[in-house]
């Protein structure tokens, strides 16, 4: 448990996985913008083609190609509106329904029937263009459309065409196209986040083992420490950065070299140093010792520098006091 969770912490801790996580959420948030802007744009591109089917009969009425009576003839609507139609009618001024669909609407005004609801505010007979709403039930979204039709002047509104379609399609195909860009979006996240880390993996996150495994390898062991000559011979960042680490290990290794080549002269000298000490004692209790007379005489001044108890005990003077003296208080007088 304890080692699967080193190896986790390890990952998460990793550079490939910081880097991993970037790329991804880049990824998804430019996936996430591409799919809102087409979404928004196929879903404007199908309200507009709806929009402009409503319309269609209105205009063809205006333009005499269609009759009044084309509102009744189901067939005729189907042709020209893709949607499902759920009500049609014209409209005179007086709110009186000349033609319908449901024909047992016909001749009645559209405040006695209870079964016809328009939005709120939504039937104005002043329009000079056609009027159009969506309405959001839960049954699903209703799109009404009132379109004048002119007299002959094609000025002043006599009739209007009414008509309510049946939009809740176009959330469907909206719903459908999210979750197949959803499910794309997913695949090529995935597959681009594989291939990229493919190439991080071969390009980057390698060389960089390798380095790691070099700077760790110069603790353990500094001469023994290689850097491998593909990664040094990169003309990259990561190149340029072994040739770095190269460099600094070479003259690492000539300045521990150094060192040790002084470590190893200061220790003979110290050794030098222990011999002479040793010596000097040596020396020391030698003329400390000795029996005869010793007088160390300074050879340019001839005065005496040093001499032993023996000498003092000669001249029957203290050592004090033959110290600095000229050499000839050595010789008796007759002499």
């Amino acid at each position: 448990m304890t080692v699967s969770r080193n190896i986790l912490e390890k990952f998460f801790n990793s550079l490939a996985f910081k880097i991993g996580i970037i790329i991804v959420i880049v990824e998804v948030l430019i996936f996430l913008a591409i799919g809102i802007y087409y979404t928004k744009h196929f879903s404007s591109q199908l309200e507009g083609a709806v929009e402009q089917q409503i319309k269609t009969p209105g205009i063809l009425i205006n333009q005499g190609v269609l009759k009044y009576d084309a509102i009744e003839d189901k067939e005729i609507l189907a042709n020209l509106i893709e949607a499902k139609i759920l009500d049609g009618m014209v409209l005179g001024l007086n709110s009186r329904i000349f033609y319908s669909i449901n024909t047992d609407y016909s001749g009645n005004s559209i405040a006695e029937l209870e079964s016809v609801n328009f939005p709120e505010g939504f039937v104005d007979f002043s329009i000079n263009k056609p009027k159009l709403e969506y309405e959001p039930t839960p049954q699903g979204t209703y799109l009404h459309c009132l379109s004048p039709l002119f007299t002959l002047d094609g000025k002043t509104p006599r009739f209007f065409v009414y008509l309510k379609l049946d939009t809740s399609w176009i959330d469907e195909e909206k719903d459908k196209l999210a979750l197949s860009f959803t499910i794309s979006s997913f695949i090529s996240v995935l597959l681009t986040s594989v291939l990229i880390f493919v190439f991080f993996d071969y390009f980057i996150f390698s060389k960089l083992i390798s380095l790691t495994t070099s700077f760790r390898d110069i603790v353990v062991d500094l001469y023994a420490t290689t850097i491998d000559e593909k990664i040094v011979q990169s003309k990259d960042e990561i190149g340029d950065l072994a040739k770095s680490f190269k460099s600094m290990a070479e003259k690492l290794k000539r300045t521990t070299t150094s060192i040790d080549n002084l470590n190893d002269e200061i220790l003979i000298r110290k050794e030098t140093e222990e011999r002479l000490i040793i010596a000097e004692e040596n020396y020391r209790k030698q003329f400390e010792g000795a029996l005869d007379a010793i007088f160390v005489i300074d050879e340019h001044s001839n005065i005496i520098i040093e001499c032993n108890p023996a000498a003092s005990s000669l001249l029957q003077r203290s050592k004090e006091e033959i110290i600095n003296q000229p050499q000839h208080i050595i010789y008796p007088p007759s002499e």
